[in-house]
């Protein structure tokens, strides 16, 4: 069916997102997150697949389907270059968009309206000239290691809230929601703060809070993705190293946001508030092995 005017003008007008894919070795995930990409009703979308190298068919299968969807861009690397030199590098050399969304190739979107319902608040606050660093919403974690899912929500009142610039930041020790899978982010800013690589603000919690200094936030608590557990990662998600990186990054988020004109006062409570959340995963961690 042939697109109206009336459709292009539409889309013209709204900004362009690009939804960042990063893979390696997992072609047959892969193919189901590029699917629930695919299906995003938002128009004005550019769907991005950074291959790191795959060496199981992903090359094959990605390069038939994006000659048969003219939003999805394939590109591979000729050698592995490491999970977020990837994801960097999408960010900063293959995306176009004014926003973009990083998912996981083990990862994926559930809510085909997700990206339309975000840029849709984010619309609202921008036509009221308030920057918005990140639009952020509740995912399921499917444990496959358990054998269990649950949903994690953002602690708010009502189905979203919206936090002035620095506010997220200093609710952050009540708030301790993270997520990448269902967040949407202002590129220049993204870009802004990643580049600034002697804070080391590269793919943590630490980038959230860098940015939430600079624009307005937008939290959600609908479901829109789903994060997976799995044998088949390369990282930790738990247990004492985890605490200690978490700490060094709780650490340089506060150095930042000093650097960044937060009050002594402010800043010294909310670093109080992470030490303890620090230590209270220490002895359930410590508890847990007992």
């Amino acid at each position: 069916m042939a697109t109206s005017t009336k459709d292009s003008a539409r889309v013209e007008s709204a900004p362009l997102v690009s939804l960042i894919i990063t893979t390696y070795n997992r072609c047959e995930m892969l193919m189901h997150c590029v699917s629930t990409a695919l299906a995003q009703k938002y128009k004005n979308l550019e769907i991005i697949v950074a291959d790191n190298a795959s060496s199981d068919g992903t090359d094959q299968k990605m390069r038939q389907l994006s000659k048969r969807h003219a939003k999805l861009k394939y590109f591979r690397h000729g050698h592995n270059i490491g999970a977020d030199a990837n994801f960097l590098y999408a960010i900063k050399e293959l995306g176009q968009g004014e926003w973009v969304l990083m998912v996981s190739d083990d990862d994926f979107i559930t809510n085909d309206n997700f990206l339309k319902n975000a840029m849709s608040e984010i619309g609202s606050l921008v036509k009221q000239r308030k920057p918005v660093a990140f639009y952020q919403s509740a995912v399921k974690v499917q444990d496959e290691k358990k054998g269990i899912s649950y949903d994690v929500c953002p602690p708010i009142n009502g189905t979203s809230r919206t936090f002035s610039t620095g506010e997220y930041f200093i609710a952050y020790p009540d708030l301790r929601f993270f997520t990448f899978t269902t967040t949407l982010f202002n590129r220049r800013l993204l870009t802004k703060i990643i580049q600034n690589e002697k804070h080391g603000y590269w793919l943590d919690v630490n980038l959230m809070l860098a940015l939430s200094l600079h624009g307005y936030v937008i939290l959600a608590k609908s479901v829109d993705g789903v994060y997976r557990i799995h044998k088949n990662q390369n990282y930790a998600n738990s247990g004492l190293l985890a605490l200690i990186k978490l700490y060094r990054i709780y650490i340089s988020s506060a150095n930042y946001a000093f650097q960044m004109n937060l009050p002594a006062s402010a800043g010294a409570i909310w670093l109080r508030k992470m030490k303890q959340v620090f230590y209270d995963n220490i002895v359930e961690v410590f508890f847990r092995r007992l």
